[in-house]
């Protein structure tokens, strides 16, 4: 069990992670990517706008400069024709110097015509060289397309008219010749591999468009962080996952033991070891759970020494039923078997009939206890349950028991209130209760003394409503001990001090008529000072419920 708990833990600790790495990772790369590529938009618009003034600002010819310091101006080999006049990007660069004369004619104007060929040669050279320069101190591709010419000039000394770029591409040309300052992504089906491009326009001195710049750059290039993102992200949850699958082992650990705690606690309390306890001090639903696996220990263990004491009870009362049923059989058998055989003289015969008498009044008696008994431990046995007048009960009570009381010479007496309130319950097992309570207060009263029934209602204080009804008996009798107490109302339980028979049931009988009516009894004795016996009726809701256990 507790390694399929570990491995479960495991996966779902990882497949968290995992998720979460996986939502983070794609979430982080988009954002990543998105910055890179904006930045590197910004970044080739700066480029661009330095290359341009660049462009506006610079000469060609600037002795300063060599645009290309490995190679030989092949373009002009040969050639022994004076440089043109320096001049500013976008201004005409075909003004030379092919005759020193200011003359008419047709040799002029040829001799004009070379000088601005040969000039737009050397423009277009000293462009690509340019360009080509930039491009290597620059990390991208640069594209330079004239106005006036419509050709496209690259730094690979290639020039392309504009009539043979895409249409797309002819479009944003249009933007930047008008003055826009454009970005696309658009030259990628030209290129052949996803690029960025910037346009931007050049003016001359005027201030008048005369080209347009485009600045090229690989996607790929710009965004070459993102595969070390991914590398990183990966390591990170390589990492990730081998401290989540040892934190899960440890945290699987502390979580499983105390499921182990339990599993022993329920085994041992399936084997009958009801003093198994799981003792788990634990604030979550776990200690909650060892809680009432304690809970249900301790009732397990108050039930099993309820029925030990139940099964030892029931031994007990077949051993003492069996005596007390024994004593008057074996009265009545011996004295018939004595007046049978003859032995017993003409004058002790009637002595022995009274004898066989007494034994089976004491035997009919005891029976019909045990009957009684029976019947109120039995659930199905319902009682005559009505409203009743618990005065008329406690005076019915009183008149049925002073003819004992009065035979031995103990008075009986009683004091009730003029107030009184209806009771919920059976009258005859009422009655049959107070009668018991009274014959067993009579019998430990020696004679001459008294017995003080007294009856009233009690309120909860507010004097608005009652409460309970009140039945005290005390008695100046004999007294109990704190053993006896908590004997009293055990079946066939007698003290042995009261000189007269008894069967031992009648308070057994007394309190199980009381339980059945939730009267609580409630027994105050000191010895050689009396008993006290104080029942307690209730008059609100708890009276209610006793008509479901009837």
């Amino acid at each position: 069990m507790s390694r399929s708990i570990t491995r479960r833990l495991i996966a779902y600790f990882v497949a968290v992670l995992f998720i979460f790495a996986l939502l983070t990772a794609g979430i982080y790369i988009f954002i990543f990517r998105k910055t890179v590529m904006s930045a590197a938009r910004e970044n080739l618009f700066e480029r661009g706008d330095r290359i341009a003034h660049l462009l506006v600002n610079w000469s060609f010819d600037d002795p300063d400069i060599d645009f290309c310091p490995d190679e030989t101006d092949t373009a002009t080999a040969g050639e022994s024709s004076p440089e043109p006049s320096r001049g500013r990007w976008g201004e005409g660069t075909g003004k030379g110097n092919a005759s020193a004369s200011q003359g008419q004619g047709q040799g002029q104007g040829q001799g004009k015509g070379k000088q601005e060929r040969r000039g737009v040669r050397e423009y277009r050279v000293r462009t690509d060289r340019f360009l080509t320069w930039l491009s290597q101190i620059d990390a991208g591709e640069l594209w330079l397309v004239d106005k006036k010419t419509e050709t496209v000039l690259t730094a690979t000394d290639k020039s392309v008219s504009t009539s043979e770029l895409p249409e797309s591409i002819d479009t944003l040309l249009d933007r930047v010749l008008a003055g826009e300052s454009v970005y696309s992504e658009d030259f990628g089906t030209l290129f052949g591999t996803p690029s960025m491009t910037v346009g931007l326009p050049i003016r001359d001195a005027q201030g008048d468009i005369a080209s347009a710049l485009f600045l090229h750059t690989s996607v790929a290039e710009a965004t070459s962080g993102l595969m070390a993102a991914w590398q990183g992200l990966l390591l990170s949850l390589v990492i990730a996952l081998i401290v989540v699958v040892l934190l899960a082992i440890l945290l699987s650990r502390h979580f499983i033991d105390p499921l182990k705690r339990l599993q022993r606690t329920t085994a041992k309390l399936a084997d009958g070891d009801y003093r198994a306890r799981t003792n788990l001090d634990m604030q979550d639903e776990i200690g909650q759970l060892g809680n009432e696996i304690d809970m249900l220990a301790e009732r397990l263990e108050e039930a099993e020494g309820e029925r030990h004491f139940t099964d030892a009870s029931r031994r007990k009362f077949l051993s003492e039923i069996s005596h007390e049923l024994r004593t008057p059989v074996t009265v009545i058998r011996g004295s018939l078997e004595a007046l049978r055989d003859g032995i017993v003289k003409e004058d002790d015969v009637t002595e022995y009939y009274a004898t066989m008498s007494a034994s089976a009044a004491s035997l009919d008696r005891l029976i019909g206890d045990l009957l009684e008994l029976t019947r109120l431990d039995n659930p199905e046995f319902t009682l005559d349950m009505e409203a009743v007048n618990l005065r008329d009960v406690v005076e019915d009570a009183v008149r049925q028991t002073r003819q004992i009381a009065s035979q031995k010479g103990v008075e009986i007496d009683y004091k009730v209130s003029d107030e009184h309130d209806d009771f919920y319950g059976d009258y005859g097992r009422l009655r049959q209760m107070l009668v018991n309570i009274l014959n067993n207060a009579v019998k430990f009263t020696p004679s001459g003394s008294r017995v003080f029934v007294d009856y009233r209602l009690r309120d909860a204080g507010c004097g608005s409503q009652f409460t309970d009804a009140v039945i005290s008996i005390r008695d100046e009798g004999i007294g109990m001990s704190e053993e006896t107490i908590r004997h009293l109302f055990d079946r066939f339980y007698t003290t042995g001090k009261a000189g007269t028979d008894s069967t031992g049931l009648g308070l057994s009988i007394a309190k199980s008529i009381a339980d059945r009516h939730n009267v609580e009894i409630d027994v105050v004795s000191r010895e050689g000072e009396g008993s006290t016996f104080t029942l307690s009726f209730p008059l609100d809701d708890r009276n209610v419920s006793a008509q479901i256990i009837v």
